[in-house]
């Protein structure tokens, strides 16, 4: 990023701090402009946004109601003896 031909889109480099991302890049817009955009607050600087996702990862499960239920689940599991049913 040392050079003047670097050029005008590009992924964040990760070697790049957050908090560095004024120095090196143009705002897009304000956090408030772009929040309509998963992720845009991981890229967001004293109110503004220097990067938009292009992928994201969110941890979660799906489980089977119906089978819970014959299982004899009925509440989520708060330790992990509440888990199975007694």
């Amino acid at each position: 990023m040392n050079t003047r031909e670097y050029g005008d889109v590009l992924l964040i480099p990760g070697a790049v701090a957050k908090n560095d991302y004024p120095k090196f890049f143009a705002p897009l817009g304000t956090s408030t402009e772009l929040s309509k955009y998963r992720f845009s607050d991981k890229t967001e600087v004293g109110g503004k946004v220097y990067g938009i996702a292009q992928f994201g990862t969110v941890n979660g499960f799906v489980y089977n109601k119906a089978l819970w239920k014959r299982a004899g689940i009925a509440d989520w599991a708060t330790t992990p003896q509440s888990s199975c049913p007694t």
